[in-house]
Protein backbone atom coordinates (compact mmCIF):
# COMPACT_ATOMS: atom_id res chain seq x y z
CA UNK A 1 0.00 0.00 0.00
CA UNK A 2 1.03 3.58 -0.68
CA UNK A 3 1.92 6.25 1.50
CA UNK A 4 2.49 10.09 1.13
CA UNK A 5 5.43 9.45 0.63
CA UNK A 6 6.27 7.75 -3.00
CA UNK A 7 7.74 9.24 -5.95
CA UNK A 8 6.05 8.98 -9.46
CA UNK A 9 6.86 8.25 -13.16
CA UNK A 10 3.78 9.34 -15.24
CA UNK A 11 2.49 8.81 -18.25
CA UNK A 12 -0.28 11.36 -19.97
CA UNK A 13 -3.66 9.98 -20.99
CA UNK A 14 -5.06 12.15 -24.23
CA UNK A 15 -8.95 11.19 -23.86
CA UNK A 16 -10.15 12.20 -26.78
CA UNK A 17 -13.88 13.86 -26.86
CA UNK A 18 -15.51 14.38 -30.33
CA UNK A 19 -18.18 15.87 -32.75
CA UNK A 20 -18.61 15.27 -36.10
CA UNK A 21 -18.79 17.33 -39.42
CA UNK A 22 -19.36 16.72 -43.26
CA UNK A 23 -16.75 16.45 -45.61
CA UNK A 24 -18.86 17.19 -48.20
CA UNK A 25 -20.38 20.58 -47.28
CA UNK A 26 -19.33 23.67 -49.04
CA UNK A 27 -18.63 25.82 -45.65
CA UNK A 28 -16.25 27.85 -44.45
CA UNK A 29 -16.67 28.64 -40.70
CA UNK A 30 -14.48 30.87 -38.09
CA UNK A 31 -14.91 28.26 -35.53
CA UNK A 32 -13.87 25.65 -37.83
CA UNK A 33 -11.60 25.03 -40.40
CA UNK A 34 -12.47 22.03 -42.70
CA UNK A 35 -8.80 19.55 -43.15
CA UNK A 36 -8.08 17.18 -45.55
CA UNK A 37 -10.40 13.81 -45.08
CA UNK A 38 -8.86 10.64 -43.29
CA UNK A 39 -9.72 7.27 -44.00
CA UNK A 40 -8.37 6.35 -40.30
CA UNK A 41 -10.85 5.95 -37.14
CA UNK A 42 -8.49 5.88 -34.44
CA UNK A 43 -4.91 7.63 -33.44
CA UNK A 44 -2.40 6.50 -34.77
CA UNK A 45 1.37 6.59 -33.44
CA UNK A 46 4.04 6.65 -35.72
CA UNK A 47 7.84 5.17 -35.84
CA UNK A 48 9.21 8.43 -33.54
CA UNK A 49 6.17 8.02 -30.82
CA UNK A 50 4.83 11.47 -31.93
CA UNK A 51 1.11 11.59 -31.77
CA UNK A 52 -0.66 12.40 -35.10
CA UNK A 53 -3.06 15.17 -34.40
CA UNK A 54 -7.10 14.27 -35.30
CA UNK A 55 -7.33 18.15 -34.79
CA UNK A 56 -6.53 20.74 -37.79
CA UNK A 57 -2.91 22.35 -37.58
CA UNK A 58 -3.46 24.91 -40.17
CA UNK A 59 -6.50 26.91 -41.16
CA UNK A 60 -7.26 26.89 -45.43
CA UNK A 61 -7.82 29.84 -46.98
CA UNK A 62 -11.80 30.61 -47.79
CA UNK A 63 -13.46 29.91 -50.85
CA UNK A 64 -15.19 32.76 -52.94
CA UNK A 65 -17.71 30.45 -53.95
CA UNK A 66 -18.41 28.47 -50.65
CA UNK A 67 -21.49 28.53 -49.02
CA UNK A 68 -22.72 31.33 -46.48
CA UNK A 69 -24.69 28.64 -44.31
CA UNK A 70 -23.81 26.21 -41.97
CA UNK A 71 -26.21 23.83 -40.26
CA UNK A 72 -25.62 22.30 -37.00
CA UNK A 73 -27.12 20.17 -35.11
CA UNK A 74 -27.61 18.99 -31.46
CA UNK A 75 -29.95 18.04 -28.56
CA UNK A 76 -31.68 20.89 -27.57
CA UNK A 77 -30.93 22.80 -24.53
CA UNK A 78 -33.21 24.14 -21.76
CA UNK A 79 -32.23 27.58 -22.07
CA UNK A 80 -29.09 28.73 -23.70
CA UNK A 81 -27.65 31.30 -20.79
CA UNK A 82 -24.76 31.93 -18.63
CA UNK A 83 -26.51 30.82 -15.52
CA UNK A 84 -28.05 27.45 -17.27
CA UNK A 85 -24.93 25.49 -18.29
CA UNK A 86 -24.95 22.88 -20.33
CA UNK A 87 -23.37 21.09 -22.70
CA UNK A 88 -25.43 21.90 -25.72
CA UNK A 89 -26.78 25.20 -24.05
CA UNK A 90 -22.81 26.19 -23.93
CA UNK A 91 -22.34 25.08 -27.93
CA UNK A 92 -25.38 27.68 -28.41
CA UNK A 93 -24.50 30.25 -25.89
CA UNK A 94 -21.15 30.27 -27.69
CA UNK A 95 -22.32 31.39 -31.12
CA UNK A 96 -24.11 34.73 -29.60
CA UNK A 97 -22.22 35.17 -26.31
CA UNK A 98 -18.69 36.90 -25.75
CA UNK A 99 -17.80 36.60 -22.07
CA UNK A 100 -15.81 39.90 -20.98
CA UNK A 101 -12.83 37.20 -20.53
CA UNK A 102 -12.17 34.21 -21.87
CA UNK A 103 -9.44 31.33 -20.80
CA UNK A 104 -7.72 29.99 -24.15
CA UNK A 105 -4.57 27.47 -23.58
CA UNK A 106 -4.51 28.44 -19.85
CA UNK A 107 -4.27 31.84 -20.11
CA UNK A 108 -6.81 34.24 -19.98
CA UNK A 109 -7.80 37.12 -23.02
CA UNK A 110 -9.65 40.21 -22.47
CA UNK A 111 -13.00 40.43 -24.98
CA UNK A 112 -15.05 43.18 -23.52
CA UNK A 113 -13.01 44.76 -21.25
CA UNK A 114 -9.71 46.86 -22.01
CA UNK A 115 -6.97 44.79 -20.76
CA UNK A 116 -6.88 41.26 -18.31
CA UNK A 117 -6.46 42.73 -14.67
CA UNK A 118 -2.58 41.98 -13.10
CA UNK A 119 -0.73 43.54 -10.36
CA UNK A 120 1.59 45.04 -12.92
CA UNK A 121 -1.52 47.01 -14.37
CA UNK A 122 -2.46 48.08 -10.87
CA UNK A 123 -5.98 46.61 -11.32
CA UNK A 124 -5.38 44.13 -8.82
CA UNK A 125 -4.02 45.31 -5.38
CA UNK A 126 -3.75 43.75 -1.48
CA UNK A 127 -5.33 46.21 1.62
CA UNK A 128 -5.23 45.19 5.44
CA UNK A 129 -8.71 45.66 6.55
CA UNK A 130 -10.01 44.55 9.85
CA UNK A 131 -12.60 42.11 10.26
CA UNK A 132 -14.99 42.52 13.45
CA UNK A 133 -16.25 39.92 15.66
CA UNK A 134 -19.41 38.22 13.61
CA UNK A 135 -17.97 38.57 10.59
CA UNK A 136 -16.89 36.28 7.60
CA UNK A 137 -13.50 35.87 6.33
CA UNK A 138 -11.78 33.34 4.33
CA UNK A 139 -8.64 31.30 6.10
CA UNK A 140 -5.44 30.56 4.07
CA UNK A 141 -6.94 27.22 2.86
CA UNK A 142 -10.30 29.21 1.20
CA UNK A 143 -12.52 27.93 3.89
CA UNK A 144 -15.24 30.40 4.82
CA UNK A 145 -15.18 31.47 8.58
CA UNK A 146 -17.25 33.14 11.23
CA UNK A 147 -15.01 35.46 13.20
CA UNK A 148 -15.58 34.46 16.50
CA UNK A 149 -13.21 36.23 18.58
CA UNK A 150 -13.66 39.55 20.94
CA UNK A 151 -11.03 41.47 18.68
CA UNK A 152 -11.37 42.68 15.41
CA UNK A 153 -8.91 40.51 13.14
CA UNK A 154 -6.69 42.24 10.90
CA UNK A 155 -6.69 40.34 7.36
CA UNK A 156 -5.54 41.29 3.48
CA UNK A 157 -8.40 41.86 1.15
CA UNK A 158 -8.34 41.38 -2.68
CA UNK A 159 -9.57 44.22 -4.89
CA UNK A 160 -9.83 43.96 -8.77
CA UNK A 161 -10.56 46.83 -11.21
CA UNK A 162 -12.40 45.64 -14.77
CA UNK A 163 -12.55 48.57 -17.25
CA UNK A 164 -15.07 47.67 -20.28
CA UNK A 165 -14.04 48.78 -23.99
CA UNK A 166 -16.47 51.95 -24.02
CA UNK A 167 -17.53 51.28 -28.26
CA UNK A 168 -19.39 48.09 -27.34
CA UNK A 169 -22.55 47.66 -28.71
CA UNK A 170 -25.46 45.02 -28.18
CA UNK A 171 -27.07 43.76 -31.43
CA UNK A 172 -29.51 45.36 -31.21
CA UNK A 173 -27.22 48.52 -31.17
CA UNK A 174 -27.94 49.71 -27.65
CA UNK A 175 -24.40 50.63 -25.90
CA UNK A 176 -22.93 47.63 -23.25
CA UNK A 177 -21.87 49.35 -20.04
CA UNK A 178 -21.58 48.80 -15.53
CA UNK A 179 -25.13 48.67 -15.78
CA UNK A 180 -25.77 45.28 -17.99
CA UNK A 181 -22.60 44.13 -15.70
CA UNK A 182 -24.41 44.63 -12.35
CA UNK A 183 -27.49 43.26 -13.90
CA UNK A 184 -25.15 39.89 -14.30
CA UNK A 185 -24.35 40.03 -10.14
CA UNK A 186 -27.88 40.68 -9.37
CA UNK A 187 -28.97 37.56 -11.32
CA UNK A 188 -26.07 35.79 -10.50
CA UNK A 189 -27.58 36.17 -6.61
CA UNK A 190 -31.30 34.21 -8.07
CA UNK A 191 -31.76 30.72 -6.45
CA UNK A 192 -32.43 28.94 -10.38
CA UNK A 193 -29.31 30.50 -11.18
CA UNK A 194 -26.87 27.47 -11.51
CA UNK A 195 -22.64 27.42 -12.29
CA UNK A 196 -19.65 28.26 -10.29
CA UNK A 197 -22.11 31.84 -9.50
CA UNK A 198 -22.48 30.94 -6.13
CA UNK A 199 -18.98 30.25 -5.00
CA UNK A 200 -18.19 33.32 -6.45
CA UNK A 201 -20.72 35.44 -4.69
CA UNK A 202 -19.61 33.79 -1.08
CA UNK A 203 -15.90 35.47 -1.95
CA UNK A 204 -17.54 38.30 -3.07
CA UNK A 205 -17.33 40.99 0.08
CA UNK A 206 -18.87 43.90 -2.48
CA UNK A 207 -19.49 44.64 -6.48
CA UNK A 208 -20.01 47.92 -7.93
CA UNK A 209 -19.77 50.42 -10.30
CA UNK A 210 -17.26 52.84 -10.30
CA UNK A 211 -18.46 54.84 -13.48
CA UNK A 212 -20.04 53.86 -16.59
CA UNK A 213 -17.08 51.56 -17.88
CA UNK A 214 -15.90 50.70 -14.90
CA UNK A 215 -16.07 47.75 -12.00
CA UNK A 216 -14.75 47.10 -9.17
CA UNK A 217 -14.32 43.53 -6.89
CA UNK A 218 -13.64 43.43 -3.40
CA UNK A 219 -13.22 39.87 -2.37
CA UNK A 220 -14.04 38.52 1.69
CA UNK A 221 -11.20 39.75 3.75
CA UNK A 222 -8.75 37.00 3.50
CA UNK A 223 -9.23 34.80 0.55
CA UNK A 224 -6.41 35.17 -2.21
CA UNK A 225 -5.82 34.13 -5.76
CA UNK A 226 -4.06 34.62 -8.61
CA UNK A 227 -7.21 33.73 -10.47
CA UNK A 228 -8.49 37.59 -10.82
CA UNK A 229 -10.22 37.41 -14.32
CA UNK A 230 -13.05 35.12 -13.48
CA UNK A 231 -14.54 37.54 -10.78
CA UNK A 232 -16.13 39.62 -13.06
CA UNK A 233 -19.91 39.01 -13.74
CA UNK A 234 -21.68 38.32 -17.34
CA UNK A 235 -23.30 41.02 -18.85
CA UNK A 236 -26.98 40.79 -18.83
CA UNK A 237 -28.98 43.97 -21.15
CA UNK A 238 -30.31 45.87 -18.50
CA UNK A 239 -32.20 48.12 -20.96
CA UNK A 240 -34.02 44.70 -21.87
CA UNK A 241 -34.60 42.91 -18.66
CA UNK A 242 -33.78 45.51 -15.77
CA UNK A 243 -36.43 44.32 -12.99
CA UNK A 244 -37.33 40.77 -14.25
CA UNK A 245 -36.11 37.27 -12.91
CA UNK A 246 -34.32 35.30 -13.78
CA UNK A 247 -37.24 32.76 -15.37
CA UNK A 248 -39.01 35.31 -16.78
CA UNK A 249 -35.24 35.81 -18.78
CA UNK A 250 -34.82 32.51 -19.81
CA UNK A 251 -38.22 32.81 -21.49
CA UNK A 252 -36.69 35.02 -24.07
CA UNK A 253 -35.31 32.94 -27.09
CA UNK A 254 -33.78 36.45 -29.25
CA UNK A 255 -32.13 37.74 -26.15
CA UNK A 256 -29.60 41.04 -27.73
CA UNK A 257 -25.99 39.77 -28.51
CA UNK A 258 -22.36 40.34 -27.47
CA UNK A 259 -21.04 37.34 -29.50
CA UNK A 260 -19.91 36.99 -33.73
CA UNK A 261 -24.00 36.13 -34.31
CA UNK A 262 -27.65 37.19 -32.93
CA UNK A 263 -30.30 34.72 -32.54
CA UNK A 264 -33.29 35.32 -34.96
CA UNK A 265 -35.66 32.93 -34.30
CA UNK A 266 -36.26 29.93 -31.86
CA UNK A 267 -38.94 27.07 -33.05
CA UNK A 268 -38.58 25.03 -30.20
CA UNK A 269 -38.03 21.19 -30.75
CA UNK A 270 -37.10 22.72 -34.02
CA UNK A 271 -34.52 25.07 -35.04
CA UNK A 272 -32.27 27.90 -34.16
CA UNK A 273 -31.80 30.41 -36.96
CA UNK A 274 -28.78 33.12 -35.92
CA UNK A 275 -27.08 35.62 -38.64
CA UNK A 276 -24.22 37.29 -38.15
CA UNK A 277 -23.94 40.35 -35.64
CA UNK A 278 -23.48 43.48 -37.25
CA UNK A 279 -21.81 45.02 -33.68
CA UNK A 280 -19.70 41.87 -32.74
CA UNK A 281 -15.72 43.55 -31.68
CA UNK A 282 -14.34 40.54 -32.91
CA UNK A 283 -13.35 39.53 -36.14
CA UNK A 284 -16.38 38.82 -38.36
CA UNK A 285 -17.31 35.30 -39.27
CA UNK A 286 -17.15 34.05 -43.21
CA UNK A 287 -20.76 32.72 -42.50
CA UNK A 288 -24.03 34.81 -42.93
CA UNK A 289 -25.91 32.74 -41.26
CA UNK A 290 -26.06 29.31 -39.12
CA UNK A 291 -28.87 26.89 -38.39
CA UNK A 292 -28.88 25.06 -35.84
CA UNK A 293 -31.33 22.04 -35.93
CA UNK A 294 -32.70 19.66 -33.15
CA UNK A 295 -33.66 16.48 -34.66
CA UNK A 296 -36.06 14.22 -33.20
CA UNK A 297 -35.00 10.73 -34.33
CA UNK A 298 -33.48 8.04 -32.38
CA UNK A 299 -30.08 8.88 -31.51
CA UNK A 300 -28.74 6.05 -34.23
CA UNK A 301 -30.15 7.85 -36.52
CA UNK A 302 -28.52 11.02 -36.51
CA UNK A 303 -25.29 9.44 -38.61
CA UNK A 304 -27.93 9.53 -41.47
CA UNK A 305 -28.57 12.81 -40.77
CA UNK A 306 -24.34 14.13 -41.81
CA UNK A 307 -24.43 11.77 -44.67
CA UNK A 308 -27.60 12.67 -46.60
CA UNK A 309 -26.40 16.62 -45.34
CA UNK A 310 -29.40 17.62 -43.26
CA UNK A 311 -26.59 18.06 -40.87
CA UNK A 312 -23.21 19.64 -41.73
CA UNK A 313 -21.96 19.23 -37.93
CA UNK A 314 -23.29 17.16 -35.12
CA UNK A 315 -22.14 18.57 -31.98
CA UNK A 316 -20.53 15.94 -28.71
CA UNK A 317 -23.57 16.20 -26.86
CA UNK A 318 -25.36 13.97 -29.35
CA UNK A 319 -22.75 12.50 -30.77
CA UNK A 320 -21.05 10.75 -27.61
CA UNK A 321 -24.63 9.13 -26.85
CA UNK A 322 -24.08 7.16 -30.08
CA UNK A 323 -21.84 4.12 -30.33
CA UNK A 324 -18.65 4.95 -32.12
CA UNK A 325 -18.95 1.91 -34.16
CA UNK A 326 -21.79 3.56 -36.51
CA UNK A 327 -19.37 6.51 -37.10
CA UNK A 328 -16.92 4.00 -38.55
CA UNK A 329 -18.51 3.41 -42.24
CA UNK A 330 -19.10 6.95 -43.05
CA UNK A 331 -15.60 7.99 -41.45
CA UNK A 332 -13.93 5.75 -43.56
CA UNK A 333 -15.74 6.24 -46.38
CA UNK A 334 -14.62 10.01 -46.53
CA UNK A 335 -17.86 11.31 -45.87
CA UNK A 336 -17.32 12.34 -42.13
CA UNK A 337 -14.76 13.50 -39.62
CA UNK A 338 -14.23 13.76 -36.41
CA UNK A 339 -12.80 16.40 -34.57
CA UNK A 340 -10.88 15.96 -31.11
CA UNK A 341 -10.77 17.69 -28.26
CA UNK A 342 -8.59 16.22 -25.32
CA UNK A 343 -9.04 15.91 -21.54
CA UNK A 344 -5.93 14.77 -19.20
CA UNK A 345 -5.06 12.11 -17.17
CA UNK A 346 -2.43 11.23 -15.31
CA UNK A 347 -1.10 7.37 -15.81
CA UNK A 348 1.25 6.78 -12.69
CA UNK A 349 3.24 4.03 -11.88
CA UNK A 350 3.90 4.90 -7.42
CA UNK A 351 7.12 3.44 -5.55
CA UNK A 352 6.55 2.80 -2.18
CA UNK A 353 9.43 3.99 -0.06
CA UNK A 354 8.10 2.87 3.45
CA UNK A 355 6.00 0.29 3.21
CA UNK A 356 3.32 -0.34 6.44
CA UNK A 357 4.77 -3.38 7.54
CA UNK A 358 8.27 -1.29 7.97
CA UNK A 359 10.33 -3.70 6.41
CA UNK A 360 13.46 -2.32 4.83
CA UNK A 361 12.45 -1.62 0.86
CA UNK A 362 15.42 -1.34 -1.85
CA UNK A 363 12.73 1.43 -3.51
CA UNK A 364 14.10 3.50 -0.51
CA UNK A 365 17.48 4.04 -2.24
CA UNK A 366 17.44 6.88 -4.59
CA UNK A 367 19.88 5.02 -7.03
CA UNK A 368 17.52 1.93 -7.31
CA UNK A 369 14.25 4.26 -8.22
CA UNK A 370 16.67 5.83 -10.74
CA UNK A 371 17.43 2.73 -12.10
CA UNK A 372 13.82 1.54 -12.30
CA UNK A 373 13.26 4.38 -14.06
CA UNK A 374 15.74 4.03 -16.94
CA UNK A 375 14.51 0.64 -17.43
CA UNK A 376 11.19 2.27 -18.33
CA UNK A 377 10.60 2.50 -22.75
CA UNK A 378 7.92 4.94 -22.02
CA UNK A 379 8.29 5.28 -25.50
CA UNK A 380 7.19 1.89 -26.03
CA UNK A 381 4.50 1.59 -23.14
CA UNK A 382 2.26 4.79 -24.35
CA UNK A 383 2.64 3.03 -28.02
CA UNK A 384 1.63 -0.62 -26.73
CA UNK A 385 -1.65 0.95 -24.65
CA UNK A 386 -2.89 3.20 -27.47
CA UNK A 387 -6.59 2.45 -28.53
CA UNK A 388 -9.03 3.45 -30.76
CA UNK A 389 -10.26 6.08 -28.15
CA UNK A 390 -6.67 7.56 -26.62
CA UNK A 391 -3.43 8.44 -26.85
CA UNK A 392 -0.42 8.33 -24.19
CA UNK A 393 2.01 11.14 -24.21
CA UNK A 394 5.15 11.00 -21.69
CA UNK A 395 4.59 13.62 -18.80
CA UNK A 396 7.20 14.96 -16.27
CA UNK A 397 4.96 15.71 -14.07
CA UNK A 398 1.20 16.59 -13.45
CA UNK A 399 1.13 19.58 -15.23
CA UNK A 400 -0.48 18.72 -19.29
CA UNK A 401 1.55 19.75 -22.60
CA UNK A 402 0.77 23.37 -23.15
CA UNK A 403 0.38 24.80 -20.29
CA UNK A 404 2.39 27.51 -19.46
CA UNK A 405 4.48 26.15 -16.66
CA UNK A 406 4.56 22.78 -17.88
CA UNK A 407 8.54 21.80 -18.19
CA UNK A 408 9.79 20.99 -21.51
CA UNK A 409 12.05 18.46 -23.41
CA UNK A 410 10.66 15.07 -21.77
CA UNK A 411 13.35 12.06 -21.70
CA UNK A 412 11.53 8.92 -22.48
CA UNK A 413 14.73 7.01 -23.73
CA UNK A 414 15.45 3.78 -21.46
CA UNK A 415 19.12 3.36 -21.26
CA UNK A 416 19.99 0.31 -19.84
CA UNK A 417 23.70 0.84 -19.18
CA UNK A 418 22.75 3.74 -16.68
CA UNK A 419 20.08 1.33 -15.13
CA UNK A 420 22.44 -1.73 -14.21
CA UNK A 421 25.03 0.85 -12.39
CA UNK A 422 22.70 2.50 -10.34
CA UNK A 423 21.35 -0.74 -8.82
CA UNK A 424 24.63 -2.32 -9.45
CA UNK A 425 26.04 0.39 -7.16
CA UNK A 426 23.09 -0.24 -4.62
CA UNK A 427 24.07 -3.18 -3.83
CA UNK A 428 20.54 -4.56 -4.66
CA UNK A 429 19.59 -8.22 -6.09
CA UNK A 430 17.02 -8.92 -8.64
CA UNK A 431 14.78 -10.61 -6.58
CA UNK A 432 14.78 -8.21 -4.23
CA UNK A 433 13.91 -5.32 -6.40
CA UNK A 434 10.73 -8.20 -7.87
CA UNK A 435 9.48 -8.48 -3.88
CA UNK A 436 9.49 -4.03 -3.72
CA UNK A 437 5.75 -2.69 -4.10
CA UNK A 438 5.35 -1.34 -6.78
CA UNK A 439 1.62 0.28 -8.07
Amino acid sequence: MMDNRSVSMFLLVVLTLFFLSTLSCCTQSAMRPTPTPSTEVSPTLPENGTPTPLFPTSTPEPSPSASQQLVICMTEPVAASPFMPSRSGDDLLALFYEPPLERRNYRWEARLVERVPSVTTGDVITRQVTVAPGARYADASGAILVHEGESALALPQLVVTFTLKSDLRWSDSHSLTSDDILLGYHLAQSKTAQGSWQELLEYTAQFVALDQYTLLWEGLPGYLTADYARFLFPPQPAHRWQGQQLEQILQDLTPPATGPFQIISWEKSREVRLRRNPHYVGTPSLLEEIVVRFPQQAPEMWPDLLVSGQCDIVTSDPAMTIDRSSWTTPQASGTAMIWTDAAFVILRLDFNLAPKDEQPSPLSDLRVRRGLAQCLNLNHLRQSATNNDEILLPADGFLPPGYPTSPSGVSDIADADIADADIADADIADADIADADIA
